[in-house]
């Protein structure tokens, strides 16, 4: 085996792509369900206020639960950029790293806020 070859081998840059690919999903995700709850349930912001307060929880619940399936694709994305950090591609493990750590810090705060709100 000659020094390229080891080179290759040794350099992360599938993790740092897969990172990347994986934090994009995890964004994708949560949007693309929360703008499929809003198409089925055919209503803009505007009238939400007219709700009464049980049906406000009840799609606040719709909507926090809609985002968790992007925790996986979050973790291992993130797990995949702090082990991309190391390959040619550093900038798309940074990336990675900042998309899942993004997605990680909204669906933490929308389980708080729709906890403290649920709640009340």
């Amino acid at each position: 085996m000659n020094q390229d070859d080891q080179k290759a081998k040794d350099d992360p840059t599938k993790e740092a792509k897969a990172s990347f690919i994986l934090g994009a999903l995890s964004v994708v995700i949560p949007l693309m369900n929360f703008f499929l709850l809003w198409l089925t349930l055919g209503m803009s912001l505007s009238n939400l206020a007219d709700f009464p307060l049980e049906q406000k929880k009840t799609l606040i619940t719709i909507v926090m639960f809609s985002s968790l399936p992007a925790i996986p694709f979050a973790v291992i994305g993130l797990i995949l950029g702090v082990q991309g950090l190391k390959s040619t591609k550093r900038n798309l493990a940074i990336g990675g790293i900042v998309l899942s750590l993004i997605v990680l810090g909204v669906v933490l705060i929308r389980l708080v806020g729709s906890r403290s709100f649920c709640c009340q």
